[in-house]
């Protein structure tokens, strides 16, 4: 199974999923895809899992992920301050992978059903949803 986070800005959010989901997910190939260096930097500090950044690299993975943890902004053009092109929204959105959108306090699209979460809870509640459809 290859597990894609996504993330941009400063890469914090992808830094602590990938920090839970190699540690429930050990065998798993988990890949940190950056919108800018700075994120991806940040996301595979310290670990060994590979990185990759820009458009193609979002492209390239998407395509090949089966499952893609991100922010809610990154599935949207123009989301995560603008950091996402409509290329990069369009491979996610093209993607077969199953999707875990992670809402964020600064996300400009809000969801009826949602309540407002800690980052903690919403890695929790997202590496919930990844056990419910492939048990570690």
């Amino acid at each position: 199974m290859t597990i894609m986070i996504l993330d941009g800005q400063g890469g914090g959010l992808g830094r602590s999923l990938i920090d839970a989901v190699v540690k429930e997910y050990s065998t798993a190939e988990t890949v940190a895809v950056g919108t800018n260096s700075a994120a991806t930097a940040a996301m595979v500090k310290g670990s060994k899992i590979q990185g990759a950044t820009g458009e193609n690299a979002v492209a390239y993975n998407a395509a090949r992920a089966d499952v893609i943890i991100a922010p809610l902004g990154a599935y949207f053009a123009n989301g995560l301050l603008g950091e996402i092109s409509a290329a990069m929204a369009n491979s996610l959105a093209a993607s077969p992978a199953f999707k875990i959108a992670i809402p964020g306090a600064g996300s400009p699209v809000n969801i009826a059903s949602h309540k407002s979460l800690s980052a903690t809870d919403e890695i929790r509640q997202a590496l919930a949803l990844l056990r419910q459809r492939f048990p570690a």
